[in-house]
């Protein structure tokens, strides 16, 4: 408890294998480099060995020691506890080496290396381990911490630089546990992000200087009430940060810093100053962020973002929100809100599961419900995510306006970054979505956004799933329905939305949506799937299916999302190629406009179309054209039970759109009320085209009627009607057929002159079974049986003998010395006897009466 002190540059060994004490009040003052250690022993080169426990045998300290210690010749713990402040002179070493290392108090080097040495467990509470590079100080050291389970509660391991000198790495390796949490509450006054006094691994740089990198290995990992591995770029800094990479059989995160937002459980990422965030590499085979816990890459400055990789072989699970601000969630996020771009999200996993209102989020904000944040210039970074499973649920029941799922949104003229999802399955459940999105920011709420608020543009979101995509359901608070896609509130364009699936489910109001509220223009939707099935609708009726519209919200929703008046943008392209398509209870494919635009344009191609039970396919609009849609079909369009297809003039002055319908049968059932229409109420009808082979059960009328009807009339009055083009192309009678030649055969040649007339009729008999059909007006057997009807020899039942049975029947062959008794010869006429039997002959006999003329054969 007192001062340890050596002259001039002298390093001091410390050894005691009982274990050492620092107390509160112990202090260092050597010149050299410091070495503490409840060894037995060190040895000294390759062959002198100095003993503590047998000092006769031990050779004298004459040499730079090496750093081989020993504990042969113990058999109990001994531990190494500081609760004093223990620090060396620039640039020199401090170790401290023990079975167990318990720290209360500080250590601290500047610039040389700082090791934590241990077999057991290294425990450092309400304390700090510093290494720190300063003005003056040559080399940047390192500090490296090994142990078996290693613990801070209430403290941090930091390097940090405030030169131009390159940070000390920091190495943590743990066979088994590392836990990091608690946090110290900051003084009064002083700025939370800038005080952090939660417990951290971190690499920090305020100065020109890099920041060092830190590496954790440990069996595994856990973060408590806002413990943290951090690489940090402080506000002055202009030197870049470290990387941090994390390996972990395990890692667990839960809880925030009830001081500022953004610190969180977890691993981070912060830029606050102009030098470039340090990327974070995470790889374990389980990662589970709960209550606010996230993986986290955070910029205010102009500095870019550090970049997130996250490798998980089995999962990646996110739970819940911040319970000290319910608005941020769990998970892995990358925010800018200054000028520099947003990190970019990489992560691979087998399953990926975020419920609760957990996300994988990139966000640019600028103003945040009036609380200034930053310039939000900076670009959103992308999103990339390949997982064999990707599953989203509900929202947090702390805050319903917290959604699960995946997220690209700005508030400020920086553009979002792309969200592509590669997947073998994606469900979207609950009122959870996958979404690229930009808002308005504002400065006081229910005011003006501010300049430059929400004008980048939305980013694209791909999804590639081999398998199937579901989208199910809605918030069962606010009833919002799940959903997929693209979306502006404000006067940037919204991304386009790009899906590919064998098999896609919208259920219960699950929608695939591109939409615009405000001045900026929808996005495109592409779809391509073997089969799509899209049924009902939320419990205040919202339909599930696919959705390209234009939306005026009501004075109170456009305070809320700071939305601002005018809708002027315009409707996304909706693009389907598709097998089969069915849409059913209530749902729908639609392009709709509520503002002075066109409610866009609708295209699918499909082999087969089924409409059943109210199920639509309709453009709309409030004041524009009713938009056009085109249906591409191969086989089948059926429509049941008021299933329906329209291009429809709601209001205002708008007119009826167009309808072009190209498919080989288009069938309803007239008294179900299955409608094919282009109508409008206060404007001129729109234009339907059909080109069918046949069209049943729906028929053209002047008017809506209770039947099946195509219409494009106008509520003004018959002639404001529009026009229906029904063209039925029926079969060609001629397809298939060989021309014949024009210059016919002489028919006197053909026909044989010698027959002489009989006077009876003529008759063609056919008897047996099979053949030519009994009568002319029969169709043909294509594969006609002949049946043995003879009677045996032997007066036995009739053997009963299939054509099959004939055909695999082997015939005896005789062999070459057979003798024939009655050679065959050739006819060359025929005879009739007196009893009328027609006999083939090779010559005919003199006898034959001269009444009968031979015929040849030939004629």
């Amino acid at each position: 408890d007192g001062l340890i002190q050596t002259n001039g540059t002298a390093n001091l060994f410390l050894i005691n294998p009982n274990g050492i004490i620092f107390e509160p009040n112990a202090q260092l003052n050597i010149g050299g480099s410091f070495t503490a250690s409840t060894a037995d022993g060190i040895k000294l080169g390759d062959n002198a060995f100095y003993s503590a426990t047998d000092t006769a045998n031990s050779s004298l300290l004459t040499i730079q020691p090496g750093v081989l210690f020993t504990n042969a010749s113990r058999n109990h713990t001994a531990q190494i506890t500081n609760e004093g402040n223990l620090a060396v002179t620039p640039g020199q070493d401090l170790t401290l080496q023990g079975d167990e290392i318990t720290i209360t108090g500080s250590v601290t080097v500047l610039g040389g290396n700082l090791i934590l040495n241990s077999n057991g467990n290294i425990s450092l509470t309400d304390s700090t381990v510093t290494n720190t590079t300063n003005v003056g100080v040559t080399g940047n050291g390192s500090i490296q911490v090994q142990g078996e389970n290693i613990s801070l509660e209430r403290s941090q391991i930091i390097s940090q630089t405030l030169s131009n000198q390159t940070g000390a790495d920091v190495t943590i390796n743990a066979t088994g546990t590392i836990t990091i949490s608690g946090f110290t509450p900051p003084q009064p006054n002083q700025d939370p992000l800038i005080q952090l006094l939660n417990s951290r691994i971190s690499s920090e740089t305020y100065g020109a200087g890099a920041a060092g990198d830190v590496t954790v290995y440990a069996a595994q990992l856990k973060f408590e009430d806002g413990g943290q591995i951090v690489t940090w770029v402080g506000p002055q800094a202009t030197g870049n940060g470290g990387k941090v990479t994390v390996n972990s059989n395990s890692i667990t995160a839960n809880g925030a810093y009830p001081f500022s937002p953004i610190v969180t459980s977890g691993i981070a990422s912060y830029t606050l100053g102009a030098g470039e965030g340090g990327n974070v590499d995470v790889s374990s085979p389980r990662i589970n962020l709960f209550d606010g816990a996230m993986i986290f890459s955070f910029v205010q400055g102009a500095g870019k973002g550090g970049d997130i990789q996250v490798n998980a072989a089995e999962s990646v699970e996110a739970s819940g929100v911040n319970s000290f601000a319910p608005f941020i969630s769990s998970g892995i996020i990358a925010l800018t809100i200054g000028k520099g771009d947003g990190g970019k999200i990489t992560l691979s996993t087998k399953q990926l599961g975020l419920f609760r209102g957990a996300n994988v989020a990139a966000y640019s904000f600028n103003q945040l419900i009036g609380n200034p944040l930053g310039a939000g210039e900076g670009k959103a970074g992308d999103i990339e995510i390949n997982a064999q499973q990707v599953e989203m649920v509900g929202t947090s029941p702390l805050n319903a306006d917290n959604l699960s799922g995946i997220f690209n949104s700005i508030t400020g003229s920086g553009n979002a970054g792309n969200i592509t999802v590669e997947t073998e399955t994606l469900s979207i459940r609950d009122g959870a979505a996958l979404v690229s999105s930009i808002f308005t920011s504002t400065a006081t709420f229910g005011q003006p956004p501010l300049p430059n608020s929400g004008t980048g543009n939305g980013g694209n979101v791909i999804v590639n799933a081999s398998e199937s995509i579901e989208v199910i359901g809605s918030n069962p608070l606010l009833l919002f329905p799940s959903r997929l896609g693209t979306l502006t509130f404000s006067r940037g364009n919204a991304g386009n939305t790009i899906i590919d699936a064998p098999q896609i489910r919208l259920l219960d109001g699950g929608i695939i949506t591109s939409g615009t509220s405000a001045s900026g223009n929808a996005g495109e939707i592409t779809i391509d799937s073997s089969e799509i099935f899209i049924s009902g609708t939320t419990a205040d009726e919202f339909p599930a299916g696919v959705e390209g519209s234009a939306l005026a919200f009501n004075t109170a929703i456009q305070q809320a999302l700071f939305v601002p008046p005018g809708l002027t943008g315009k409707t996304g392209e909706v693009t389907i190629n598709t097998d089969n398509l069915t849409i059913q209870d209530g749902g729908q494919i639609r392009v709709r406009h509520q503002g002075s635009g066109d409610a866009g344009t609708l295209i699918i191609n499909a082999d087969s179309i089924l409409l059943d039970q109210e199920g639509q396919i309709n453009a709309t609009t409030a004041l524009g054209l009713g938009g056009n849609i085109v249906l591409d079909v191969d086989s089948l369009l059926l429509l049941r039970n008021a299933g329906s297809i329209t291009a429809t003039a709601l209001g205002g002055t708008g007119n009826g759109g167009n309808l072009n319908i190209d498919a080989p049968l288009i069938v309803a059932v007239p008294e179900e009320n299955s409608d094919i229409t282009a109508n409008a109420q206060a404007g001129s009808g729109g234009r339907v085209s059909i080109t069918a082979q046949g069209v049943f059960g729906a028929q053209f009328r002047e008017r809506l009627t209770p039947l099946s009807d195509i219409t494009a009339t106008s509520e003004l009055g018959v002639e404001f009607n529009g026009e229906v083009q029904i063209d039925i192309q029926g079969i060609d009678p001629v397809q298939g057929l060989a021309e014949l030649p024009e210059t016919f055969t002489d028919s006197s040649n053909q026909i044989a002159q010698t027959c002489s007339s009989q006077a009876r009729e003529n008759s063609f008999v056919v008897t047996g079974r099979g053949g030519l059909p009994p009568t002319p007006g029969e169709v043909l057997n294509p594969t006609p049986g002949w049946i043995d009807w003879r009677v045996s020899g032997s007066g036995k039942d009739t053997e009963i003998r299939t054509t099959e049975e004939i055909t695999n029947h082997q015939l005896p062959i005789q062999g070459s010395n057979s003798k024939i008794q009655n050679p065959l010869v050739e006819a060359t006429g025929w005879i009739k006897d007196i009893d009328g039997t027609v006999r083939l002959v090779a010559a005919p006999s003199a006898e034959v009466s001269s009444k009968f003329i031979v015929i040849p054969c030939e004629s």
